[in-house]
C-alpha cells in the first residue's frame, strides 16, 4: 500500500500493544523487524498495563513508548502513578526512545507530565476527535494564518 500510494514509510507509525507481544514473541520479532526494514516506525502501546518486560525494550526496536492513560488519569492523586511515569520516561530517555503519554485531558495533567520530563502527549486537552473534512478545514485555516499579510506582499 505504501508503494501504491507513495506515502512515505517513515511517516507511518504502527502501534503494537504490549499484550500482543506475549502471544508469540518470535513471530512478533519477525513482524517488527520486517516493518522496521521497510522504514515504518513502531510504537509500543499501553506500556505498563500488561506483563511489562524490559527485555522487550531491549530486543525489539520500538521508536516510541506510549504510557497508558490509566497511569495518567489519577496521577495527581496517586503518587505511585507519577513515580511510574517518571521511571518509564527516565528509562526511555536512557534508551533514546521518546515517550508519549496518553490521556492528557486538562491543563493540570499537561503541566504534571511536562514536569516529569515527558515531551509528547495525546489527549482531549490537545483536541477532540474530528472528521476528515474538519481536519482539512483546520489545516487550511492554519496555513492561511501563517501567510504574510497582503500589505507585506504587495508593499
Amino acid at each position: 500500500m505504501l508503494a501504491d500510494t507513495g506515502f512515505p514509510a517513515e511517516r507511518l507509525v504502527i502501534e503494537i500493544t504490549e499484550s500482543s507481544l506475549f502471544a508469540d514473541i518470535e513471530l512478533a520479532r519477525m513482524i517488527v523487524t520486517s516493518l522496521k526494514n521497510q522504514g515504518i516506525r513502531l510504537a509500543l502501546d499501553d506500556f505498563g498495563t500488561g506483563f511489562s518486560s524490559l527485555s522487550h525494550l531491549r530486543s525489539l526496536p520500538f521508536d516510541i513508548i506510549k504510557i497508558d492513560r490509566s497511569f495518567v488519569s489519577d496521577m495527581n492523586s496517586k503518587r505511585e502513578n507519577s513515580a511510574i511515569i517518571r521511571a518509564v520516561t527516565t528509562l526511555a530517555g536512557a534508551l533514546s526512545v521518546p515517550v508519549c503519554v496518553e490521556g492528557i485531558e486538562n491543563e493540570a495533567t499537561y503541566e504534571a507530565v511536562i514536569a516529569l520530563g515527558c515531551a509528547i502527549g495525546q489527549g482531549w486537552y490537545f483536541g477532540k476527535p474530528m472528521r476528515a473534512d474538519q481536519v482539512r478545514e483546520l489545516l487550511a485555516g492554519h496555513k492561511r494564518s501563517e501567510e504574510p499579510p497582503a500589505s507585506a506582499v504587495n508593499g
